[in-house]
């Protein structure tokens, strides 16, 4: 892609997980000039039904509007590119959804999903959770990365403990993303930012560390663009321009849609959000405003990032990694 067509890359943000929400707040996404996001359409603690109604009305609103294209190849991403439009495609945080059913990921990845993580932020049946004991990977979690791989699913570990990232690093045959983390050693008071070893493991695979938005990760309350940018500097300091994108996780209002199925729920998984809560009552909202994507660029470019740079980190980087994992299929 040229510099004037450099395509706009969204790793992971996240809408309410229910049918009948309002599809077009992802309009602020177009607004904000990316031309591709990944949507959440499944957490460990989502029930099945909610995932699959979820699922089925966001594919509905998408079909049914000019303004959106549901995403299966690399060459959608670019015709959306060329067109204005806003490319989507989905993730799943935490493999429950898969029913201990490895063959379940063929089917999600016939339904949308191009991107999965094993397990968030608690140990599950598959691997091992940030916010746990550090556990590795289990052997069925090892059965669903080799089917991500042949479905054409890119493995994300955004979420997971050190052992099961590293263990599944090392499983994968195809890049491996860090969709959306931050770095650990510039803001340690979370396990959900990422060590120096796991961003270089993950460079050895040809992937990418999608820098976020929270504020709770970037260890300021406000955040800006500036801090976005430092943790992005960060990871190309580390493992080059090629490892760094943008994976905002930026959370659309949930209004009446419930996180989790209960508040006990909501303790247990959200860990981090609860941490948050107290903050951001008192000092502004939980994430950079998406508005604020370009002034990103600015401030790489400040620090001496030329602009062909600038569009590996705005999203051709993670294109690549499409590009090399979507096209697996069935085999």
């Amino acid at each position: 892609m040229t510099a004037d067509t450099a395509i706009v890359w969204d790793a992971h943000s996240c809408l309410p997980i229910a049918t009948g929400i309002d599809f077009d707040m992802l309009r602020a996404h177009r607004a904000a000039g990316f031309h591709h996001v990944a949507i959440n359409i499944a957490m460990d603690m989502t029930p099945l039904a909610d995932v699959l109604k979820a699922l089925a009305w966001f594919r509905h609103c998408a079909e049914q509007s000019p303004e959106y294209l549901i995403a299966g190849t690399v060459e959608d991403v670019e015709r959306a590119a060329r067109e204005g439009l806003l490319a989507i495609t989905f993730d799943i945080e935490g493999a429950n959804c898969l029913l201990e059913e490895p063959a379940m990921v063929q089917l999600y990845a016939d339904l949308g999903v191009r991107m999965m993580h094993l397990a968030y932020n608690l140990d599950n049946a598959y691997g091992g959770g940030c916010h746990g004991p550090n556990t590795g990977l289990t052997a069925l979690g090892r059965e669903v990365v080799s089917a991500a791989n042949r479905a054409g699913i890119v493995m994300d570990c955004s979420h997971s403990s050190v052992r099961t990232s590293l263990d599944v690093i090392a499983h994968s045959d195809r890049p491996v993303v860090f969709s959306h983390a931050n770095v650990h050693a510039l803001v340690g008071s979370t396990p959900r930012n990422i060590t120096d070893e796991q961003i270089r493991a993950c460079a050895t695979t040809g992937g990418v560390v999608g820098v976020c938005g929270f504020n709770l990760f970037l260890g300021q309350f406000p955040s800006s663009a500036e801090h976005m940018a430092q943790h992005i500097d960060y990871v190309v300091q580390l493992v080059g321009i090629d490892h760094a994108g943008i994976g905002w996780d930026y959370a659309y209002p949930h209004s009446d849609v419930p996180l989790a199925a209960s508040e006990e729920e909501y303790q247990k998984y959200f860990i981090d959000g609860v941490t948050s809560d107290a903050q951001i009552s008192e000092q502004g909202e939980a994430y950079v405003p998406l508005d604020q994507r370009v002034e990103i660029g600015q401030s790489l470019r400040r620090r001496g990032y030329d602009q062909a740079a600038v569009d590996k980190v705005m999203g051709l980087n993670f294109y690549r990694v499409a590009r090399a994992c979507w096209t697996r299929g069935r085999s």
